[in-house]
């Protein structure tokens, strides 16, 4: 075999490997004080929770908690259940409930900067709350906890007893309704007690909109569940993460349209530089969005452009003469324009 064979053997097998194991690792790391919102659709106590909790943007969320790393660096999820303040590995909570293909039906929120000097001393109180009684009279303020109260009590009795999350009047009516839901008139009776109509309290799909924190990565299929800002901001999120990974130097601008259009331009140092950003785009879109038929055959040369088309074709923008660009755009089934930019490397 001669040296170039060779070599191109060693380079094809390499670029296998690497493929393969870029496949099986996932990019994502969770944090500590990640929130991570679960949609329990297993039982109905998480259908009437969804049934009188869910927004406008139709969440169905019944369930929350917030992560944690040991020593070892294992990531737990410290929540509160039915058999009380728990401390349950990752694998288990998000193999709860998963989706056809077997995602799970999770997202992840991230508090933003300003809340950060909480989330240790938040998980410090959490975790003496392990053993706890859950909560099913869904009452603040007593010694039990349901899964939102936990983290809302985490955060108020830190040294900075600000609070991250409002509590708000609770509601256990059907939507667009005066009337009780069926299902909260026998649960209350069976408990003996009065439904807490109007006394404060919160909610995972409340806590999913708060702008406290950013929706930094759907996992499975969310993407139904979320509107096209949180969509665009959790792909740009994995994008630029990727990008700093790698130390790729770069430049951001990122505006949202108030007609669903997000404008990212980034101008890299090196052509090198604008080749990576092209393949973690790529592979990073594929993976968010489920594109599954995502291939080479998508890209396509214009000028000294690069197009990824993705359901239609858009004309291209030049890029600035003498320069490396990549423009995409993106549209899903059923809706308007979700994303498009220009990415130029001078």
């Amino acid at each position: 075999m001669s040296l170039l064979r060779l070599a191109f053997a060693i380079l094809t097998l390499a670029t296998f490997i690497s493929c393969n194991n870029l496949q099986k690792k996932t990019h994502f790391d969770l944090q500590k004080g990640d929130l991570i919102f679960q949609d329990l659709d297993s039982d109905s106590i998480s259908d009437a929770i969804e049934s009188v909790t869910g927004g406008k943007e139709q969440l169905n969320f019944s369930h929350i908690g917030i992560v944690d790393l040991n020593e070892k660096g294992e990531v737990f999820v410290l929540e509160a259940i039915s058999k009380g303040v728990s401390y349950t590995p990752i694998d288990s909570f998000l193999n709860r409930n998963t989706d056809a293909n077997g995602n799970p039906k999770v997202a992840v929120g991230r508090l933003r900067s300003e809340y950060s000097n909480k989330i240790q001393s938040a998980l410090d109180y959490g975790k003496s709350l392990i053993g706890a009684p859950y909560d099913n009279v869904y009452i603040i303020g007593d010694s039990n906890y349901y899964c939102s109260e936990l983290i809302y009590e985490m955060f108020v009795n830190t040294s900075d007893s600000s609070e991250v999350f409002k509590l708000n009047p609770m509601t256990f009516k059907a939507p667009e309704s005066d009337e009780f839901l069926p299902f909260w008139i026998d649960y209350y009776q069976k408990l003996g007690v009065e439904i807490p109509e109007g006394k404060p309290g919160l909610n995972p799909n409340g806590m999913f909109q708060s702008e406290n924190i950013d929706i930094v990565l759907p996992y499975g299929r969310f993407d139904s569940y979320l509107s096209n800002k949180q969509i665009v901001d959790s792909l740009w999120f994995e994008f630029a993460s990727a990008m700093e990974n790698k130390n790729l130097a770069y430049l951001t601008k990122k505006s949202l349209d108030t007609i669903q259009c997000v404008d990212c331009n980034t101008n890299f140092k090196t052509k090198n530089d604008y080749y990576d950003a092209k393949m973690i785009f790529k592979n990073h879109l594929k993976e968010l969005m489920h594109l599954d038929s995502l291939t080479n055959k998508d890209f396509s040369s214009y000028s000294n452009d690069s197009i990824i088309r993705i359901g239609y074709t858009i004309k291209c923008k030049e890029a600035p003469e003498g320069s490396y660009g990549l423009f995409f755009s993106f549209k899903r089934v059923k809706r308007d324009y979700l994303f498009s930019g220009m990415f130029t490397v001078p």
